[in-house]
């Protein structure tokens, strides 16, 4: 499946702001099952100073400085992004025994517990199966 991304971030402040840096971890990123086909990024006011490098951990960061002075700051990521399931991990799932012991458990545990229960002002009985 292809779907289309867009995040919107703005800020307003209080008064004039100039001078101001910013970092920016916004950007999509390529993983398991997922990759990126375009990404843009809108920076206003514009920038006069934009750059991007990779964190530790691969992440791409935008730095950005922005000196005239200005009120309000928007921020726009917009990304096409392919994802495609992977296939299932069959040894996730558990055997068939092992779904019967959790079964025989469960069981256990609810006939132990009281035949009735309350349910507003009347009283519900449960009737469960005799263990043979």
């Amino acid at each position: 499946m292809i779907y289309d991304i867009t995040l919107k971030i703005a800020s307003v402040y209080p008064s004039a702001v100039k001078d101001a840096r910013h970092i920016l971890r916004i950007r999509l990123r390529d993983g398991a099952g997922q990759s990126t086909i375009a990404q843009s990024l809108n920076v206003l006011p514009q920038a006069e100073e934009h750059s991007t490098e990779h964190d530790f951990f691969g992440n791409e960061i935008d730095h950005v400085l922005l000196r005239k002075a200005h009120e309000r700051l928007s921020v726009e990521m917009r990304a096409r992004v392919r994802v495609e399931p992977g296939a299932p991990d069959l040894g996730a799932t558990p055997t068939l025994s092992d779904i019967r012991d959790a079964a025989v458990r469960s069981r256990a545990r609810i006939s132990t517990l009281s035949r009735s229960c309350a349910l507003r002002s009347r009283t519900w009985s449960i009737s469960l199966p005799k263990k043979s």
